[in-house]
């Protein structure tokens, strides 16, 4: 009976230590890795996940915003207006399209 509570001591001991790992290794987008650690090394494995699974740099993809219809309609409304010279309209297979990437 005391090797039941031993054991159930120690799987509860990794269960919480893997789900320390988890929230630390989480915030480089690696809770996997620190799960994984936190569970075989326990706090030794805290550390490493905390020194070793740094926060990666974001990318930002630079993609152009396609403003909403209405806006290109009033935009154009104002160059008419204002240059002189009237736009091209804008071809009817385009109008109200999205960019896709």
């Amino acid at each position: 009976m005391e090797d039941l509570y031993l054991l159930g001591g120690i799987l509860g001991g990794m269960a919480v230590s893997g789900l320390i790992g988890f929230l630390i290794g989480d915030r480089s987008g690696n809770g996997l890795a620190g799960l994984l650690l936190a569970v075989v090394l326990g706090p030794l494995g805290w550390l490493i996940a905390a020194l070793v699974l740094k926060e990666k740099p974001t990318e930002k993809r630079c993609r152009p915003v396609m403003p909403r219809r209405e806006v290109i309609d009033e935009v154009e409304a104002w160059e008419r207006k204002h240059s002189g010279t009237p736009l091209p309209p804008v071809p009817e297979h385009l109008r109200g399209k999205k960019i896709e990437d």
